[in-house]
């Protein structure tokens, strides 16, 4: 549990410095399961990136989860 407090301060840090409001943070964390993803969705909402490449980049970086779903289970 100790690791989500330097991550969460960390991607606060971030959104603040990408010129994000801290309602926006708080929403994005409660709403966006993968840690990692929220990263990359703050970096891509700041390029104007377009939803097709924000769900495609978003899968793959997921996708990995596959693999230890799967291998689990052999």
């Amino acid at each position: 549990m100790m690791g989500y407090i330097p991550l969460g301060f960390a991607f606060g840090l971030y959104g603040a410095s990408m010129g994000f409001e801290s309602w926006v943070m708080g929403l994005t964390s409660v709403m966006v399961y993968a840690g990692s993803v929220e990263f990359l969705l703050i970096a891509f909402i700041a390029s104007g990136a377009n939803l097709w490449g924000v769900f495609f980049i978003s899968f793959m970086l997921n996708f990995r989860h596959f693999f230890l779903y799967f291998g689990a289970f052999r």
